[in-house]
């Protein structure tokens, strides 16, 4: 039985960063070296907690119907909140010293917490500096250097899995430079994803990029398409969109997404936006895990939402996608004459990116309180490894 779906399609026309501080003193044991140590984790991980986050804080009642109101609607999928804190981990914390290091460190306790991330509202972090994020499994997410510094001065960290969730600076002794750190908020994912990174979470009838023949056709123009999250308010939610390209065909990193997709965020907000780059399984079996090919931030520049006609959000990424990740930027068009077959790539509910397929010419229709005849209606086409559709994301 075929499916309509009224949406709006974007048709294709065409970590954290894991870096390396190098230590100039060699009499310094690189701090990436400890990582590797057991003991060490469980050492450094060893003290009382900085913050302590009770599932009574909560009111779950409210938030599950919430939630189940915006699945019903097709709305993005909410993940998590943000709660407010007020650190400076330079004047608030007292260090230790460490085999040529200052180490200052803030822990976590999330009860109930699925991940747990950190927004910084002054980040500037000098050379040779780093920040790591440890969970009580001995993961951890790092380093994250100066690389990461930004003109608005703001980050996020990609949340990690756990309750229990430690977070180190990390500061060489012999450096007398001050980095700059304030820690504004603790992001506490609730989001029930199934296993790591939010992965299958989408439908079983979706279909994975990498899979043949589907996604064959399609490997260039998927390398644009990110998995996005975003903060609106006080509350995370997931969403897709593309880097688009531009007349002058510069490598501006412009991103389109929906104006549904955190349109009405602040600016403060979109500092601290993060983007999945090939967010996206090895293959056609839902096996392997995607890299962490991060940016986070962004800046508004346009945008119209449903009750105008349309339902669109352009931004500029706070900086371009290194070349590493072999990214695309895609094309558009103007013309307003109906596509008769097409794809949408998408990461539907957050997860690793899937193709949809239609083969039949779009037609017109109204969606969800908007214009009338300003959207385009959609019959996805069952294919050889599945029925990719959309959902929230």
């Amino acid at each position: 039985m075929k499916k309509i779906v009224l949406l709006i399609i974007l048709i294709i026309s065409t970590s954290i960063i894991f870096g390396q501080n190098n230590q100039n003193d060699e009499r310094i044991v690189p701090i990436e070296q400890k990582f590797q140590e057991a003991n060490w984790v469980t050492t450094i991980t060893d003290l009382d907690f900085s913050n302590i986050i009770l599932l009574s804080s909560f009111d779950w009642q409210a938030i599950k119907h919430e939630d189940s109101i915006r699945y019903n609607q097709k709305l993005p999928t909410r993940i998590g909140m943000s709660i407010a804190i007020d650190v400076d981990l330079l004047n608030d914390i007292i260090p230790i010293e460490e085999d040529g290091y200052y180490i200052y460190r803030y822990k976590v306790f999330a009860e109930g917490a699925k991940k747990v991330g950190f927004v910084f509202d002054d980040f500037f972090l000098q050379p040779g500096d780093a920040i790591y994020i440890i969970n009580e499994d001995g993961q951890f997410i790092g380093p994250v250097t100066d690389v990461e510094n930004k003109e608005f001065r703001m980050y996020s960290t990609v949340p990690l899995n756990g309750e229990e969730i430690t977070l180190l600076y990390v500061k060489p002794q012999e450096r007398a430079t001050i980095s700059s750190l304030h820690l504004s908020e603790i992001v506490y994912v609730y989001y029930d994803e199934k296993v790591d990174k939010d992965l299958g979470d989408a439908q079983s009838c979706q279909v994975n990029i990498n899979c043949s023949p589907e996604g064959d056709n399609w490997q260039v123009q998927k390398r644009g398409v990110a998995r996005i999250s975003f903060k609106e308010g006080g509350y995370w939610y997931l969403c897709s969109g593309t880097l688009i390209n531009n007349t002058a065909n510069d490598g501006t990193p412009y991103f389109l997404t929906a104006y549904h997709c955190g349109g009405d965020a602040s600016a403060s907000d979109r500092n601290v936006w993060q983007f999945y780059f090939n967010y996206e399984r090895p293959g056609c079996p839902n096996t392997g895990t995607p890299p962490n090919n991060v940016i986070t931030g962004c800046t508004y520049k346009a945008g119209g939402g449903i009750s105008g006609g349309s339902d669109f959000q352009l931004v500029l990424l706070s900086s371009s996608p290194s070349l590493s990740w072999n990214p695309y930027y895609n094309g558009w068009s103007r013309s307003t004459t109906a596509s008769p077959s097409g794809v949408s790539i998408h990461h539907p509910s957050g997860d690793a990116k899937k193709i949809s397929t239609y083969t039949q010419t779009l037609t017109t229709g109204s969606w969800s309180g908007g214009m009338s005849s300003a959207h385009w209606v959609v019959r996805w086409a069952q294919t050889t490894n599945g029925w990719g559709v959309t959902e929230g994301g």
